[in-house]
């Protein structure tokens, strides 16, 4: 729904098969898919870019007056139970980030050179798309605990250009990267759970985490939401830029199941 001034979101939740009936509770062990939308703001504690990754200048956006700061962010998660024990997903998170500030000294920036003391303007967009397969080791256990792999495509653009217009440059660039995924959780109730998971790699010159803390309520056999904490940093070069990224995120994740 849209209002003067801003917008809002209306949810609807029924459950069919409870309607009229005490609503049954029972764990994620009998799940067939689950489709979970997360959404929060995303506080940026650094993004750190130096473009090319050799010859140009480092700075830091974080330094800019984060005239958006804290970002809306959502992320979808797609999980397919192939058995008790096996489990693939598609987890999709976008970040973009548009600001304005100054450098205290010239910055050489993807072929150009932006003077100090000169207003400047910064576009900066991230999508973050994994492929995920996790492993139950205690599928007949209240604990939760899953080992498994993903492989993680990032793309990002970051551009700068002056408030005259004078000057504009834009890089791109993409990476394929391996995950480690790791999921503990622990199911108090039939209703509650809590947990911790993280994914992510450190390579040479690449590193990337995604470290979260939550807790789940569940309140049909096909609803349920969760309230968590993510740390999300990302150190990526590559010939065409250096970017490291530093967010940090809490969320709501509104989910439903297909049993």
């Amino acid at each position: 729904m849209v209002a003067n001034g801003g917008a809002g979101l209306t949810l609807t939740i029924s459950d069919a098969e409870n309607t009229g009936s005490k609503t049954k509770p029972s764990s994620f062990k009998s799940l067939k898919s689950r489709y979970n939308f997360m959404f929060g703001p995303a506080y940026l504690q650094k993004n750190e870019i130096k473009a090319p990754s050799d010859t140009g200048t480092t700075f830091d956006l974080a330094n800019f007056e984060k005239i958006n700061d804290p970002t809306t962010t959502a992320a979808i998660d797609i999980a397919f139970y192939l058995n008790d024990r096996n489990e693939v997903s598609l987890y999709f998170s976008p970040f973009e980030s548009r600001d304005r500030g100054s450098f205290t000294n010239p910055v050489s920036f993807a072929g150009q050179t932006f003077p100090a003391n000169t207003q400047i303007y910064s576009d900066w967009l991230l999508y973050d798309l994994r492929a995920r397969w996790l492993y139950n080791l205690t599928p007949a256990s209240p604990w939760n605990v899953k080992l498994g792999a993903a492989l993680a495509y990032q793309y990002i653009e970051a551009s700068l250009a002056t408030a005259s217009g004078s000057l504009f440059t834009e890089v791109t660039d993409d990476i394929l990267l391996p995950f480690v995924s790791t999921i503990v959780g622990y199911q108090i109730n039939p209703k509650w759970s809590v947990g911790i998971e993280a994914e992510g790699i450190y390579l040479s010159e690449d590193s990337a985490l995604n470290a979260s803390v939550f807790l789940n309520y569940r309140i049909s056999d096909r609803w349920d939401f969760t309230a968590g904490y993510t740390y999300y940093v990302r150190n990526i070069d590559t010939s065409e830029l250096n970017n490291h990224v530093i967010y940090s995120i809490p969320y709501l994740g509104v989910a439903y199941s297909w049993l």
